[in-house]
């Protein structure tokens, strides 16, 4: 399972840690894309791991308007606040077809319940996700579109590659125009024209299935990508 993949990154597990998550999981799914895992306003449904595919989060305002607040990729968790909250306050959305691992949030109450060392590493894991949605406020706030877009896409890349997925997958990004216009904060027209000139500096290529990154080391350069905000340095030592 990737999710306890992505565990593994943080701290060493155990087997028997590895098998106190397994038992958390009680059934795979796959689902198409435009599938809502999650409704905003409604309960909880379940907690999720995305085994494979892309989905992402967003945030509705009354009128219609969105943020997309940031993508998941296989590791991922969803929903685990529904250990805690009752109303899910963001919908979830498959960007392509996913396949995920329903977790039973009871039960992974129990298991860090059992194991506070387990429980400390999923609490890292929370952080991370959080030192993620840190960097995105600083992206809207002060890099411009350029760098921002860069900024992203340098960063899917890297989240990709560090969950373990072929090299090939970190390399093209199945993101819309659309879904980019939602996270960077910037109209479709400003989205196209940024691309477009990503193209012409020559590091990035669009198609249907997605944007390629050409030059990763460029992209990072102009981004002034900082890799520190996803503590790939390690979790809690116990």
């Amino acid at each position: 399972m990737h999710f306890v993949e992505k565990l593994g990154r943080f701290t060493e597990l155990s087997d028997d840690e590895r098998i106190a998550l397994a038992t958390c999981v009680e059934t795979e799914k796959v689902v198409p894309a435009q599938t809502r895992l999650v409704n905003q306003g409604d309960e909880y449904p379940s907690a999720y791991v995305i085994e494979r595919g892309w989905s992402f989060r967003q945030r509705l305002l009354k009128d219609g308007r969105r943020q997309v607040m940031n993508f998941l990729v296989p590791g991922d968790a969803i929903g685990f606040a529904a250990a805690f909250f009752a109303h899910a306050d963001h919908t979830v959305i498959t960007m392509t077809e996913v396949r995920y691992a329903r977790i039973d949030p009871d039960r992974l109450m129990q298991v860090i319940a059992g194991s506070p060392r387990l429980g400390a590493t999923l609490f890292w894991s929370t952080a991370l996700e959080e030192s993620v949605l840190r960097e995105h406020i600083v992206s809207l706030g002060q890099r411009t579109a350029r760098e921002h877009m860069a900024h992203l896409l340098v960063e899917l890349a890297e989240r990709v590659r560090k969950g373990g997925m072929p090299e090939a997958e970190a390399q093209l990004l199945p993101v819309t125009q659309i879904l980019l216009a939602d996270v960077l904060g910037i109209s479709p027209v400003h989205t196209n024209r940024t691309i477009r000139q990503l193209v012409r500096e020559g590091v990035i290529e669009t198609s249907a299935r997605g944007i390629a990154l050409l030059d990763e080391p460029r992209l990072r350069q102009m981004s002034d990508f900082d890799e520190q905000f996803l503590h790939e340095d390690g979790g809690p030592d116990f």
